[in-house]
């Protein structure tokens, strides 16, 4: 088969298209007949060839005029150049003559689609179905234009209706678990899936759904279950793999999931967010050299991914090696630079290094825009406290109170500033606001970071 096509585009194909330039160059419409004139066409559109491919279309619908797939043709490429209204009028030309043509319709409902047209879109694909257009791609179809609109339950009975019909359809299987997701209904999601897998035990989509379900509601054993049943069907099912290693690492289980991740590479290149996940791993096992390699890995593969370089940051931090780490931490933030995911460890670090100054302008640029972190109104509160500006930490702390009125950890700071202060009994207050009773358990607390975290979190 190869060799014909090339020996069809070595010769054949040449010797019309030389043929046809040499005749339109002279202003000349050369005659071919209309499959000579596809073949053309279609060489020009798959070398990418606009200047020719419009000339051919022009002269292949003018010497063949009754010929709808020139002007389909030419509907298609007005609509990749956004010419929307030109498109269409095109496409119900052709539908004048040739109501029956599917091909039509549905370049008719995409233009309607990509316009924001989603209802009239949809009428297209119903016209399309009472006139013997392919089911299943037009309730598919349907069912995303209801997706577009956020009308998920409707978009569902689409899906399940091509379910019952059609079972072996794996993107209506995913959709719908996207539609359940959207809903935020996981329990309604395991049920359909549960029930999906009972009747078509081979399917590997449906038990992947199934897992993914299972993960959204912390269900992690089930989830890890289901994915098994994936890898026995279809071996080669990466994602079941990396999908196990994350429910794997959920629990804790974190040599399985370093195991399961580097599965996924025996079926599919190397991935710098399976690396990120090892990484991850290796760090809560305090394997810090490990973690750091595998950070360099997922980096390596995707130059741009900031969770690889903060977290090499975030381990230098936390083994004391503060100037290592703001480098990494700094090329974080170029990367992407309004995230507190970032911003807040690299605001800590600094404070390590009482670079008081950055700090400070760190977390004030992230509450500028951002003003419900309240671990940034924290830290601020932290960095005044340092440099001894109690009435600022004062002032901080009253706001970040009345927009988090429920939070003991910004009670219990601002207790600590009031005994700064020297203002005993108002810190009393505070405290027993968090029901601690006095100011020596504060102190006690305050030289015991594990149980004051484990208070304030209870």
């Amino acid at each position: 088969m190869e060799q014909d096509f090339e020996y069809s585009d070595s010769q054949e194909i040449k010797d019309m298209i030389l043929r046809f330039e040499e005749i339109t160059s002279s202003g000349n419409d050369p005659y071919f007949d209309i499959e000579d004139f596809e073949e053309i066409i279609d060489y020009y559109e798959d070398n990418q060839n606009i200047k020719h491919l419009n000339r051919a279309l022009e002269s292949a619908s003018r010497i063949h005029p009754q010929h709808n797939y020139f002007k389909l043709k030419k509907a298609q490429i007005l609509a990749k150049n956004v010419k929307y209204h030109e498109a269409i009028k095109l496409l119900q030309s052709i539908l004048q003559t040739e109501p029956n043509n599917y091909f039509a319709r549905q370049n008719l409902a995409y233009i309607y689609s990509q316009q924001e047209k989603p209802k009239k879109a949809i009428e297209v694909y119903l016209e399309s179905i009472e006139r013997g257009g392919d089911l299943r791609d037009c309730w598919l179809s349907i069912a995303m234009e209801y997706e577009n609109m956020s009308k998920y339950e409707i978009a569902l009975s689409y899906l399940k209706k091509i379910l019952n019909r059609f079972p072996e359809e794996d993107s209506a299987l995913y959709e719908a678990l996207f539609c359940y997701e959207s809903i935020e209904n996981m329990d309604e999601s395991i049920r359909f899936f549960q029930d999906f897998t009972e009747k078509n035990p081979y399917s590997a989509a449906a038990w992947f759904n199934l897992g993914i379900s299972f993960t959204n509601l912390g269900q992690y054993e089930k989830a890890i279950d289901a994915f098994d049943f994936v890898i026995a069907i279809e071996e080669h099912y990466s994602s079941a793999y990396f999908n196990k290693g994350n429910a794997l690492m959920n629990l804790e289980k974190y040599s399985e999931a370093i195991e399961s991740f580097r599965l996924t590479f025996d079926y599919e290149p190397e991935d710098s967010i399976a690396y990120l996940y090892i990484a991850r791993c290796y760090e809560n096992m305090d394997e810090f050299d490990a973690a750091i390699r595998n950070y360099f890995k997922s980096i390596e593969l995707h130059e741009k991914q900031w969770e690889a370089w903060a977290g090499i940051g975030i381990i230098y931090h936390q083994l004391g090696e503060n100037y290592k780490a703001i480098g990494f931490m700094e090329e974080a933030a170029n990367i992407n630079k309004d995230n507190p995911e970032i911003l807040l460890p690299f605001a800590a670090i600094l404070i390590d290094l009482e670079k008081y100054n950055q700090a400070q302008e760190l977390m004030s640029n992230l509450l500028n825009k951002y003003n419900h972190y309240i671990d940034a109104w924290y830290m601020l509160a932290e960095i005044n406290i340092l440099r001894g500006e109690y009435d600022e930490a004062e002032t901080l702390l009253m706001k970040a109170m009345e927009l988090f009125p429920e939070e003991k950890r910004l009670v219990f700071k601002t207790a600590e500033v009031m005994f700064l202060m020297q203002r005993i009994k108002t810190a009393s207050e505070y405290l027993l606001m968090i029901n601690i009773q006095s100011i020596e358990e504060m102190i006690f607390m305050k030289e015991n970071p594990e149980l004051l975290d484990s208070f304030l979190q209870g």
